[in-house]
C-alpha cells in the first residue's frame, strides 16, 4: 500500500515475536485468527520498560478505548511492541522491529539514543520521534537543512512512479511560503512542536511523513507509548480485512461505511492517515480523535491554459471514553489566486441524512452511507475559491467525504490546495466534573503535486 504522510505496512516479518497482550489485565476476549505481525514497535525509553499492553493500563490507571483497540490487534498478532532503554538495544532487535521510536530529547543528549536514530534510518524503518518536537529538529537530526520527503511524478506510459525523478516536498513556512494564505495557519512551521512527528525511510531517504498533534502537550511517556500504538492500529483497521469494530460488543451494531462510485481512475497521488487528537482537560483521557485521508485525480483534457483535477478526502470520527462529536468544520481552499475551484460536494441538507453523495466536474461520482443521520451546511464562495462543511449528526466511526473540483494554470504545473479540519466534542469529565465542550486546533494540511 501507497501511503503519504502515514506509517507503512511491511509485510508479514520473518522473525516471529512474541506476541504480546493486554488481555491479562481486561475482560474482553476475542475468538480470533492470530497472525505474523504487520506492524512491530520498538519503543526506546529511559523512563518505563514494558512488554506487554497491562503495563501501560496499569501505569495509566484506566482500560481507555484506544487500549482496547490496541489489545484487540496485539491478541490477533497483527501488532506488537517492546519498550526497552536505549543500551539494551541491537542489531538484532532493530531488525526485528519495523517502527522505531526514540525521544528527541534523548537524541539531543547523544550517546546510544543518537546512534540507534542513525541505524534506524539506515534499516529503512519508520522512525517516530516522540516528546514535543519540531520539523526544524527533525530535519537537524538528520543532517539537513529543512525537513522534506521525496515522492515521485506517475508515469503517464507506465502509470507508476518514476523513481528516477524525486520531488522534494519540504514542511517549512520558509520555502512554501509564496503558497501559504497570510494569517492562516496551513502550512508547517518549522519552529511547531508536535507530539510526534513519524518519517519512513527508504534507501536512506524520507518518503513519508505523519504530524501527530493534540490540544495537550508533555505528555507521560506511556501516553507517547499509546499514541503511536494507536496509530498504527488505526493503519491496520485500514489496511486489513479484520476490525476491532466486528469483534466489540459496545460497537458491534456499527458497519463500516461504503463507498460506491467511479473509482476505475488510479490517483496520481495520495496522502493517508492524518490524525488529530483531543484530551480532556483535567485526566488526560484520550477524548477524541480524527482521521484523514485524501486522493489526487489527474483529468484528461485538451485544455491550453489549464490542468483539471479532482480531490476526493475521507475524515473518520472517534469518541472514546464517554466523549461525544458535537460538529465538525472542513475548509477547503486553492492557494493561487489564478487557480479555479470549479465546484465542490456534496450540499447542504435541510434535514439530517444517512446517506450523501458527491457529482462533481468531470465525471467524478461516488456516495456513502453514515451510521447516524447528519445535517450538512456547505457554503461554496467562486471568487475566493473556497469551500466550507459543517456538520453536526456524525458520532463514532462516521465518516464525511467532501469532492472538489479544480482548475490549475498549465504552465505552473503544480497543485496546491490547502484544507483545515477542526471539531468540537463534549467531554463528561470536566474540570470541575460536569460535562463540557471543547474544540481541537484546527488541523493544518494540504495538497501539493508538482508534475
Amino acid at each position: 500500500m501507497k501511503w503519504s504522510w502515514c506509517f507503512l505496512c511491511f509485510g508479514v516479518i520473518l522473525v516471529f515475536l512474541p506476541i504480546l497482550s493486554l488481555s491479562s489485565n481486561s475482560n474482553d476476549s476475542y475468538e480470533i485468527e492470530v497472525k505474523a505481525p504487520e506492524h512491530s514497535l520498538l519503543f526506546v525509553s529511559e523512563e518505563i520498560e514494558l512488554s506487554n499492553g497491562g503495563d501501560i493500563q496499569e501505569k495509566r490507571g484506566i482500560a481507555t478505548d484506544s487500549l482496547k483497540e490496541i489489545d484487540f490487534h496485539i491478541t490477533r498478532g497483527a501488532l506488537d511492541y517492546n519498550v526497552i532503554s536505549a543500551d539494551k538495544v541491537n542489531r538484532s532487535a532493530l531488525n526485528q522491529h519495523n517502527n522505531i521510536a526514540i525521544s528527541a530529547k534523548d537524541i539531543s543528549e547523544g550517546g546510544k539514543a543518537k546512534d540507534i536514530f542513525s541505524e534506524a534510518i539506515q534499516a529503512d524503518a519508520t522512525i517516530h520521534l516522540y516528546g514535543e518536537v519540531t520539523p526544524r529538529v527533525f530535519a537537524e537530526y538528520l543532517g539537513q537543512e529543512y525537513l522534506y520527503v521525496n515522492t515521485y511524478p506517475i508515469d503517464v506510459e507506465t502509470n507508476r512512479e518514476n523513481i528516477d525523478l524525486p520531488i522534494k516536498h519540504y514542511f517549512t513556512q520558509e520555502l512554501d511560503a509564496e503558497y501559504a494564505l497570510k494569517g492562516e495557519e496551513f502550512i508547517v512551521e518549522e519552529d511547531k512542536e508536535f507530539n510526534v512527528i513519524s518519517v519512513e525511510f527508504e534507501n536512506g531517504e524520507p518518503v513519508s511523513i505523519l504530524f501527530s498533534e493534540s490540544n495537550k502537550n508533555n505528555l507521560a511517556t506511556e501516553e507517547y507509548l499509546e499514541t503511536i500504538l494507536f496509530s498504527l492500529s488505526t493503519d491496520i483497521e485500514k489496511e486489513g480485512d479484520v476490525s476491532f469494530n466486528d469483534y466489540n460488543d459496545t460497537t458491534s451494531w456499527i458497519s463500516n461505511s461504503k463507498v460506491t462510485g467511479d473509482h476505475s481512475r488510479t490517483p496520481i497521488d495520495s496522502r493517508y492517515s492524518l490524525t488529530r487528537s483531543i484530551y480532556c482537560d483535567r485526566e488526560g483521557i484520550l477524548s477524541g480523535r480524527t482521521i484523514t485521508d485524501w486522493w489526487l485525480f489527474s483529468i484528461d483534457n485538451n485544455d491550453a491554459n489549464y490542468d483539471y483535477f479532482n480531490l476526493e478526502s475521507a475524515t473518520q470520527y472517534r469518541e472514546f471514553n464517554g466523549a461525544r462529536l458535537v460538529r465538525t468544520e472542513s475548509w477547503y481552499r486553492m492557494v493561487y489566486d489564478n487557480d479555479e475551484l470549479r465546484d465542490s460536494d456534496p450540499a447542504s441538507t435541510n434535514w439530517g441524512s444517512n446517506s450523501f453523495s458527491v457529482s462533481i466536474p468531470w465525471g467524478f461520482n461516488y456516495n456513502w452511507d453514515t451510521n447516524n443521520s447528519a445535517s450538512v451546511s456547505h457554503i461554496q464562495d467562486r471568487a475566493a475559491d473556497y469551500a466550507v462543511w459543517t456538520v453536526s449528526g456524525l458520532r463514532n466511526y462516521d465518516e464525511f467525504k467532501p469532492g472538489l473540483a479544480a482548475a490549475t494554470i498549465e504552465s505552473r504545473r503544480y497543485v496546491a490546495i490547502n484544507y483545515q479540519v477542526h471539531s468540537t466534542w463534549e467531554i463528561p469529565w470536566g474540570p470541575l466534573g460536569g460535562v463540557y465542550q471543547k474544540t481541537d486546533r484546527p488541523g493544518s494540511m494540504w495538497a501539493r503535486y508538482s508534475y
